[in-house]
């Protein structure tokens, strides 16, 4: 029984004894048959030359390395016509030739190597008992056979940097089963023309707008299908409302000063109605300097105004760019949560309270004079216990903003405006919405090319191939240069942007399969080059 669970083959070795030596197993084992073949004339001998021992290594037991002392026979081979005298058995089930441990240990550390790579996957093999050097698991990934792949009926390209801004490889996935195809070591056109012209069977190709890609498919395999992905589509768009925002940059000042300025009227409007001061001098001081609201509060009042609403704890969160764990406790509350202040009893302010009040009162706010003022008087607190009894006991707002300070100016960048001109309204805050309606109040040309960037995102969003001519024509006759060069190339690639408004299909997946291509090729210290790494990402036998 214990030979079943220890051995490779319990059918063909037979267990004779066991030791432990130096955190090693040692399984001294045979061979269970009486006959072996000759490896040239396949004739089955019985008669034993001699016999000699390999040690190969086993997969560990019980953190144990496991090392086999393999008894191995020499036989003569009896036929006349044979070269050899002579051979040894062979058992590849369990160990091939010459080889110094044993198929199922190069198994597992081969899975391991296309796993974590060299480094890493030598230090976990050695972790796992069964060690081995980087290089060793290199050439057990170098050795591992490929699955000979189908023709893909549907294939994504894209390109992936082998050295960022200086070469770039391609990498061509089938997208109706999720798997990459091959990796190219450039993006020429010429290099994809070959791929394509040797694997006939591709029908549907999805690509970016890259002059390369349209180049090689149109030499290598012009009766395909192209799609123009859609992603990229409106990454070109972006990049037109750019350009064109970057041409008017007094008209985005503009916008913003008058968003800001919206957005200063509307506080000062709302601190407007802050109680007169009576009679009373204390009840006038803490009425006239009402704390305002602090930022925890009005994301409180934010909350519960989304809340009323119906929106659910995660687009609460989305939209207002705060954590959920907040938003859920939030939810629970009915009033603003509120700092606990300290114990009176425990602050050395409390005798010097009332003169802190009249000091106030007379006009003195400069806290470095007042404390000056109070040491005189025998007081031996610190500075931050004077601040928190103005804060807090004489009912004075924060003190950082009590004073009249101008607030910091709303600043658009053309990369920040195009995205606010792109974005649907439902997915902007109340002050890009504010600044898209007076950008295009102020300019004229923002406010049309706002309307055919949102008529094109529309268009691509819902797959609308009926208005893509409308828009062309729209575009064409916007008198904005930059709209009307964008609308020529989408012109020049017409069939595969409309065959993108027509199929389902884009690159989604092919930049997941490249996200993985950039983790195996950090994950290997500099050793990536181009063979290795595409034996990584390509399937191999057993190994997906």
């Amino acid at each position: 029984m214990i030979a079943h669970f220890l051995l490779p083959d319990p059918n063909q070795l037979r267990l004779d004894w066991i030791d432990i030596e130096d955190q090693t197993l040692q399984l001294v084992v045979s061979p269970t048959s009486l006959h072996s073949a000759c490896p040239d004339c396949s004739q089955e001998s019985v008669r034993i030359h001699s016999h000699y021992t390999r040690k190969p290594a086993d997969l560990p037991c019980s953190g144990l390395s496991v090392q086999l002392h393999l008894s191995i026979r020499r036989f003569f081979c009896d036929n006349p016509t044979c070269l050899r005298r002579t051979f040894t058995e062979r058992l590849p089930k369990i160990v091939a030739s010459f080889a110094r441990r044993t198929e199922r240990l190069v198994e597992a550390q081969r899975a391991i190597g296309f796993s974590d790579g060299g480094e890493a996957g030598a230090r976990l093999t050695a972790k796992l008992g069964m060690p081995t050097s980087p290089d060793t698991l290199l050439r057990l990934i170098n050795s591992a056979p490929e699955i000979e792949a189908t023709c893909p009926r549907v294939l994504g390209v894209d390109d992936w940097a082998i050295r960022k801004r200086h070469t770039y490889g391609t990498i061509l996935v089938d997208l109706e089963r999720h798997q990459v195809v091959d990796l190219l070591p450039d993006r020429k056109p010429e290099t994809l023309a070959n791929w394509l012209s040797e694997h006939p069977g591709v029908e549907i190709i999805s690509r970016d707008r890259g002059q390369e890609y349209i180049g090689g498919i149109a030499q290598g395999a012009p009766q395909v299908i192209q799609i123009a992905d859609r992603f990229h589509l409106l990454q070109n768009l972006l990049e037109v409302v750019e350009r064109l925002f970057k041409r008017i940059p007094n008209e985005l000042r503009l916008a913003a000063a008058q968003c800001s300025g919206f957005r200063k009227e509307e506080t000062e409007s709302e601190s407007s109605g802050s109680v007169k001061k009576g009679d009373d001098d204390t009840d006038a001081f803490q009425e006239s300097e009402k704390p305002e609201k602090t930022y925890r509060q009005m994301r409180f009042e934010e909350v519960k105004k989304l809340q009323a609403q119906g929106c659910n704890r995660r687009e609460i969160a989305r939209r207002l760019g705060i954590d959920r764990r907040t938003v859920s406790k939030y939810f629970h509350l009915d009033a603003p949560p509120r700092r606990s202040l300290q114990n009176s009893s425990a602050s050395k302010v409390l005798p010097h309270l009332d003169y802190l009040r009249k000091r106030w009162d007379e006009g003195c706010h400069n806290l470095k004079e007042l404390l000056s003022e109070i040491q005189g008087r025998g007081f031996t607190g610190s500075y931050a216990s004077l601040y928190r009894a103005v804060h807090g006991r004489l009912g004075v707002g924060n003190l950082k903003t009590s004073k009249a300070l101008t607030s910091k100016p709303i600043v658009f960048s053309p990369r920040q405006a195009a995205w606010v001109g792109l974005r649907p309204e439902e997915s902007l805050r109340d002050q890009q919405i504010a600044f898209r309606q007076a950008l295009c109040e102020v300019s004229e040309v923002a406010s049309k090319a706002c309307q055919l960037a949102q008529s094109f995102r529309e268009m691509i969003e819902d797959r609308q191939s009926d208005k893509l001519e409308k828009w062309l024509q729209k575009a064409e006759s916007s008198e904005i240069e930059e709209f009307e060069r964008f609308a020529d190339s989408l012109r020049v690639d017409y069939a595969a942007v409309k065959a993108a408004l027509t199929y389902s299909w884009s690159n989604g997946q092919v930049e997941g399969q490249v996200n993985r291509l950039k983790l195996i090729k950090r994950q290997m210290y500099g050793r990536a080059n181009f063979e290795l790494l595409r034996k990584r990402v390509l399937p191999s036998m057993g190994y997906p």
